[in-house]
This record gives structure tokens, C-alpha cells and sequence, in this order.
């Protein structure tokens, strides 16, 4: 485990609790949920989370328009984001990436892929008895 703060903003309380499942079962236990951009950016800037996930569907704001909001912030530009979305527009999906995304995940993603991406970028898993569980 560690102390990385995670944020995930989006709307579907079903995928919610997916990814806080996974999250809190691999990475860390310091995860805050917003149900949309509006919930999510007092949050953002209160708490500078380290990785959020986006979706990119969501009421109030989509997640493009919070990014880019987001990627305007002061000592907001750094922070590590994932797409999360069933949005499978791949010019959509490549203007993202643009805006610093390190990368897209499509809802409904098998879970060892999800955990396998998160490894991949933030090195987290050492544990080899982990490595068993989910490969």
C-alpha cells in the first residue's frame, strides 16, 4: 500500500465502487469519490490528489472540459490522469491524451487489466504473493 491520493469523478455509482474496490484492495486506502466535475473540483484543489479517474460522460461538465479546466490550474498541471470511460471515439480519445493523460480505460475492463496498467505507471506491486493473485 501506499499514501498516493486518488479521486475518482465519475457518475455511475456501480463503476464507482469498482474502481475504489480495486484501488483500495491493491494501492491505497486514500480515496475520495465525486459524482461529477462539480462535486470533484473543490476537491481537486483542497486535497492536489496524485491520480484521478475521469470519465468523460458526466452531468454538470464533461470530463474533457474539467481536464483542460484542470490543466489551467495552478500546481494542478501535474497531476496523473486516466480516462474512464465507455466513450470509444478514438479522435476524442487522442485530444485526451494530449491533455496529459497517461492513459484510457474502457468500462468494463477486466479487472487484471485495470490492475496491470496502474503497475505499469506508478510501479506500486512489488509483492510477488500479488503477482499470484491476479496473474
Amino acid at each position: 500500500m501506499t499514501n498516493l491520493k486518488v479521486l475518482i469523478v465519475e457518475d455511475n455509482q456501480m463503476h464507482q465502487k469498482v474502481l475504489k474496490f480495486i484501488l483500495k484492495k491493491y494501492f491505497t486506502q486514500n480515496i475520495s469519490v465525486a459524482s461529477n466535475p462539480k462535486e470533484a473540483l473543490p476537491i481537486i484543489r483542497k486535497e492536489k490528489p496524485d491520480l484521478l479517474f475521469i470519465d468523460i460522460e458526466m452531468p454538470y461538465m464533461k470530463g474533457d472540459d474539467m481536464l483542460e479546466l484542470i490543466r489551467n490550474m495552478d500546481g494542478l498541471q501535474d497531476i496523473k490522469v486516466i480516462v474512464y470511460s465507455s466513450v470509444t471515439d478514438k479522435t476524442r480519445i487522442k485530444k485526451k491524451i494530449s491533455n496529459n493523460i497517461i492513459d484510457f480505460i474502457s468500462k468494463g475492463t477486466d479487472q487484471k487489466i485495470i490492475i496491470n496498467k496502474l503497475n505499469k505507471h506508478f510501479g506500486l506491486f512489488e509483492s510477488k504473493d500479488l503477482k499470484k493473485k491476479v496473474l
